[in-house]
Formats: structure tokens, sequence, C-alpha cells
């Protein structure tokens, strides 16, 4: 990889990070009450917390309000545990699918997110008639070469016949 292109991977690592950082500090001020403020190095610590206690919510929900004093509703952190670590995921599913595609070189990139399972297939309308193919008629020779070349199979036979034509190779020399 060339060191444009790995510095444009660089750029491009940094811009999710920084949108993942965002996402996730928006979803903390809506948990949080409206009396304490987060920030982004907030959003990032607490990233950091929900993936070094990912299986433990109650936790987190413990170290969360012991280390910046938020306030909020019953399980509400816990719901923001499980959110985190799901962009978490997302995230890392985007950064795999951005990565496999370094054997692109410029051009912008983006995400491409399916709207779920489409059935697909080959589409017949129905209520349609159907196209009938017949076998074409046989056409005869309009220059009446046809009839030329059976008269001279028929001489051909003939000779054959009659022993002129030989196919030994003692006659050809």
């Amino acid at each position: 990889m060339s060191v444009p292109a790995r510095e444009y991977e660089g750029a491009l690592a940094a811009q999710h990070a920084e949108k993942l950082y965002a996402t996730v500090l928006d979803d903390i001020k809506s948990v949080i009450k409206s009396n304490s403020v987060a920030s982004s190095s907030d959003a990032k610590k607490i990233i950091a917390m929900a993936v070094s206690l990912q299986r433990d919510p109650a936790g987190f929900e413990k170290k969360v309000i012991a280390d910046f004093g938020f306030t909020a509703g019953s399980g509400k952190l816990s719901t923001l545990h499980a959110l985190i670590l799901k962009r978490i995921k997302d995230h890392s599913t985007s950064a795999a699918m951005q990565s496999s595609m370094t054997g692109f070189s410029g051009g912008a990139r983006e995400r491409v997110e399916g709207g779920g399972i489409v059935k697909g297939g080959l589409v017949r309308p129905t209520g349609i008639a159907r196209p009938e193919f017949k076998r074409p008629e046989a056409r005869t020779s309009v220059l009446g070469l046809q009839s030329l070349g059976q008269k001279k199979r028929e001489e051909n036979e003939a000779a054959l016949r009659r022993g002129r034509i030989s196919f030994d190779s003692a006659e050809d020399a």
C-alpha cells in the first residue's frame, strides 16, 4: 500500500472514530439528566468503560455514576451500555468493510446499507400472451444454384458408377 493510501486510510479511520464519538455523545446526552454536561473526552472514556465492562452492565452503571456523577433514570445507563456496544460493533463492521476496499485508490468511499431482505429472481409478467415461434420455411435458391448443385452431384454419382473417377493416389500423379 502506498504512503498516500495509508494516509487516506488513517484519515478515514480517524473520521469514523470521531463520528462514533459524536454518536455516542448524543446517546449519552439523551440518557443523562440535563444538569450534567458531557464532553467528547467523556464519551471516549465511557466507550472505554463499556468495552472493559462489556459483560457487566451493572458494573458499568456504577462506574459511570462514580467517575462522572451522571444521573439517569433506573436502568437507562444499562441501556446506554448495550447501545454503546452495539454502536462499536457496527463501527468495527463498517471499518472492516472499508479496509477490505484497500485495493481501490482514491475516490470517495461510503458504506452502502441495504434495505433488508428483498425478494428477487426472474420476473415473469402474467396475463401477457407469449410469442410462438415456428420453424422457417425452406427457401429456394434465387439464382438457381440449388438445382445446379443437385445436377453436379448426380453427374459425380454417375461417373463413380462408370468407374471414371478414382481416388487412388497413382492416378493423381
